[in-house]
């Protein structure tokens, strides 16, 4: 549902353009909103909101705001009215008083702090999701690998049919999951479509994120860093050991992140791909450089088997042989 709340009681007397005159749309977001912040996920200011879902994005100089948990949408004079219980009318006769403004006369704006604030350069990408309720395709396609659907459900994994992309509404295939991760108070996305042939991965993660952190205990006997939060699952739900994933194997963790684990855990495993039908085998290199630099045991699943990864060598060979594998490794 759109909200543009260009009502019949428009007031003549005070019109958009006499208040773009003294302070933009952004420094209007500012003033009443001043939690928001672009292009990001945040809590809605007009609802009780436990997982921000709430964006905020400027094109062309004009400010869109989208609600993708009830799919309300609209701009910034409806995103006042809203919040101040109005309508049109009454949103800018409140910007008006607030700002100082009256039409006709010679304008002398209250907050002149808001009006020079900078808007952000730094774009990042917004991604909406709406999901959607879980079918037997979604069963058969997570079983394969051994990962239950309460495991999914705890590391915030859901499958979606539609998504927005900056701001503009897109397909997505018929297998389609959103992971989602929160972390100092922005949730964030990526998007995995298994089998697309055009975009497998959508993110807005940054590499600061790590999968399945905030599902870790708190002390262990060992953990693994795998490739993936798909393998991360899979290793959970069937040997029943930690473990966390980098947003892919080329990222490259913080030092002092990578202390906190070794602090945490006894030993710290390193378990990336073993691409053995790629004579560089690109994750054997990436998983030695990672345990190189900071000391940790890097492990791979025995080309013998050809599995590149843990969820694919359950996939192959099924829960115990796959378990009485990485038991081996881990001795």
């Amino acid at each position: 549902m759109e909200y543009d709340l260009n009502s019949s009681l428009y007031d003549p007397m005070v019109y958009k353009e006499d208040i773009l005159r003294h302070v933009d749309e952004y420094g209007i977001l500012r003033y009443y909103f001043p939690k928001l912040k672009l292009d990001t996920s945040n809590k809605s200011p007009l609802r009780e909101d436990s997982v921000p879902s709430f964006g905020v994005t400027m094109r062309t100089g004009f400010l869109y705001w989208r609600d993708f948990a009830t799919g309300e949408y609209g701009n910034i004079w409806s995103l006042v009215a809203l919040a101040k219980r109005t309508d049109f009318a009454g949103a800018l006769q409140i910007i008006a008083r607030d700002f100082g403004i009256r039409q006709g006369a010679d304008f002398k704006r209250i907050a002149t702090s808001i009006k020079k604030i900078p808007i952000p350069k730094k774009r990042q990408i917004e991604i909406g999701i709406r999901t959607r309720k879980w079918k037997s395709r979604d069963k058969e396609f997570w079983t394969q690998f051994g990962i239950s659907k309460l495991t999914l459900e705890k590391y915030l994994v859901s499958p979606i049919d539609f998504m927005f992309f900056n701001g503009q509404p897109a397909k997505v295939d018929r297998y389609a999951y959103v992971y989602r991760e929160l972390k100092d108070e922005v949730l964030t996305f990526k998007i995995y479509q298994p089998f697309s042939k055009e975009r497998k991965w959508i993110s807005n993660n940054n590499q600061s994120v790590w999968e399945g952190w905030s599902q870790l205990p708190e002390t262990g006997d060992l953990l693994i860093i795998t490739s993936s939060r798909k393998d991360t699952m899979s290793i959970i739900d069937n040997a029943g050991l930690p473990a966390v994933a980098l947003q892919g194997e080329a990222m490259r963790p913080k030092q002092h992140v990578v202390q906190q684990l070794k602090d945490r855990f006894k030993k710290v495993y390193v378990l990336y791909d073993n691409d053995f039908d790629n004579p560089r085998n690109p994750g054997r290199i990436l998983g030695n450089k990672i345990a190189s630099e900071f000391n940790l045991t890097q492990i791979e699943i025995p080309s013998d088997y050809l599995s590149k990864d843990f969820s694919d060598l359950v996939k192959t060979h099924g829960v115990q042989k796959s378990k009485n594998i990485l038991k081996e490794l881990l001795i």
